[in-house]
């Protein structure tokens, strides 16, 4: 069996929709790759495929504009599951 490239693109794309569709305003995220891997933030913005994560440190306070595949989410703080 052959597996088309329009195919799997699709597949891809169908896959990026799942992983990044419950990046919303508002969700404290953890960066997975690039220069920000490692770095934790708060989601300011969703813009497309990007979203727009603000990150405090020590000494200093910016937003990044970053893929939303880079971005895992992070569990609620101060909810009780059981």
């Amino acid at each position: 069996h052959v597996v088309r490239d329009a195919q799997v693109e699709a597949m891809r794309l169908k896959l990026t929709e799942m992983v990044t569709s419950n990046i919303s305003k508002g969700q404290a995220v953890t960066v997975t790759e690039g220069q920000y891997r490692g770095l934790e933030g708060v989601v300011t913005g969703v813009e497309g495929d990007n979203a727009h994560v603000r990150f405090t440190l020590r000494s200093i306070d910016f937003v990044a504009a970053l893929p939303k595949i880079f971005l895992e989410e992070q569990p609620a703080e101060g909810l009780d599951e059981g």
